[in-house]
């Protein structure tokens, strides 16, 4: 029951570590060429984690389909759980 238990601690864990990561790549993404360039890489970020993680291929699917920015990043900061302006220096 504790190997469980830690399982389920260490996988919490990590997606709270990814959802920071993907929060954090869609930003420094944006800022270093433009919002349609993040919004494509952290679409391809996404579908590579969702191969490993259900809670990242939960985001993909939900927004694989945008395409313009600002309906990409209202979403995947909603989905994700991250306010935009805390992962900001």
């Amino acid at each position: 029951f504790n190997e469980l238990t830690s399982a389920s601690f260490n996988l919490q864990k990590n997606w709270q570590d990814q959802k920071q990561l993907i929060g954090g790549f869609y930003l420094a993404s944006r800022q270093a060429v433009n919002a349609h360039f993040a919004v494509a890489r952290t679409k391809q970020f996404l579908r590579n984690l969702s191969m490993t993680c259900e809670n990242s291929k939960t985001v993909f699917d939900q927004t694989k389909i945008l395409m313009k920015p600002h309906s990409f990043e209202p979403l995947l900061f909603q989905l994700i759980d991250i306010d935009p302006k805390a992962l900001q220096p």
